[in-house]
């Protein structure tokens, strides 16, 4: 796998892109691919008193449905782009561990029954109807 991440010059100056790209080589789908990226996750920094970090894949349940939407949308090899906001939305990415995925979207848009409280994330709302503009979340 192959990871790059740029970060934006423009109005999303403070969103990183990750594109990734899987070895013609191996049998690494971009599922495990993103999967191990998260699982190696591990800030080994200080930061200020009072932030904290935001990471949904420490709780079991985000974990597994986390691999149950990579799962099932990024078991191929295709090269994708990844937009990832500077922080996940505490009723979105910060609960699923999906980017700009509240619980709503996960189950309404995604078709993943999940028991998280579901209250919606403005980013997921307007990312998932740039998605449905581009054709839905099924389309490759």
């Amino acid at each position: 796998m192959v990871i790059r991440v740029i970060r934006g010059k423009n109005c999303l100056e403070r969103t990183l892109i990750m594109q990734t790209r899987t070895s013609k080589r191996s049998n690494e789908t971009q599922a495990d691919a993103i999967l191990k990226f998260y699982r190696q996750l591990n800030p080994a920094f200080n930061l200020e008193e009072g932030i904290v970090i935001m990471n949904p894949f420490l709780n079991d349940d985000s974990w597994r449905i986390a691999e149950l939407f990579y799962k099932k949308f990024y078991k191929d090899t295709h090269q994708r782009t990844f937009i990832f906001g500077i922080n996940p939305g505490r009723f979105g990415g910060g609960i699923t561990g999906i980017p700009f995925t509240d619980p709503i979207r996960l189950e309404n848009e995604c078709g993943i029954q999940n028991d998280f409280k579901k209250q919606a994330e403005l980013s997921s709302i307007f990312i998932y109807s740039v998605i449905k503009a581009y054709g839905d979340v099924e389309k490759q």
